[in-house]
């Protein structure tokens, strides 16, 4: 991720093919923290966009899994995108960090003159038996409606200990394969849904 940035690549430049047919990985690690100091004069409305351009061309899909904090390159890559989906883990602060996060997305749209992308807010580490999951499900649905989506991701030990022995939800069947499968197709449909318009 910092070479492309340091050194003017496209993403399709360094896209690795994984043991997955049709999946690809751009690698980051904790160096690319340092992707600030190459591009903190950068336009965010361009700086992303113009590292996409082949990569659009040769992939369906392009997911970027991004930090929590909001950098000059986080807002390129939000200003880049067509659709949002926020993870939320259910706390107390939920509802707040969904509205930052929000209304950060919508003050750098309208200072850089760009289309909001439709923002979506996925619950995260979800447990229907505690009382935090259920309060704050019910309180973005009200707030956000049709914005929460209709799925959770539940909170279970089982993903962390796949990742710890080096292996995928691909690899191990756990509870979270449904739910994961209904984020994805939830992707592919409004893919589908932007070829379309």
């Amino acid at each position: 991720m910092l070479e492309v940035f340091q050194h003017d690549l496209d993403f399709a430049d360094v896209a690795i093919e994984t043991r997955i047919q049709n999946l690809f990985l751009v690698p980051c690690k904790a160096k690319a923290r340092k992707t600030e100091r190459f591009t903190i004069h950068e336009n965010p409305k361009l700086l992303v966009k113009k590292k996409l351009e082949k990569a659009k061309k040769e992939f369906d899909i392009i997911i970027f899994d991004l930090p929590p904090s909001f950098t000059n390159v986080i807002s390129s890559f939000y200003l880049a995108s067509e659709i949002i989906i926020q993870p939320c883990e259910p706390s107390i602060y939920a509802e707040e960090s969904v509205e930052l996060t929000f209304a950060d997305i919508a003050e750098e749209c309208e200072r850089y003159e760009c289309k909001q992308p439709e923002i979506y807010i996925l619950l995260n580490l979800y447990r229907e038996s505690e009382r935090a999951s259920r309060e704050t499900k019910e309180s973005l649905e009200k707030r956000y409606g049709e914005k929460v989506l209709p799925f959770q991701i539940s909170k279970s030990q089982d993903v962390l200990n796949i990742i710890n022995a080096g292996l995928t939800t691909l690899d191990v069947k756990t509870t979270a394969n449904d739910q994961l499968s209904k984020l994805v197709d939830f992707i592919i449909n409004v893919r589908d849904t932007h070829l379309v318009q």
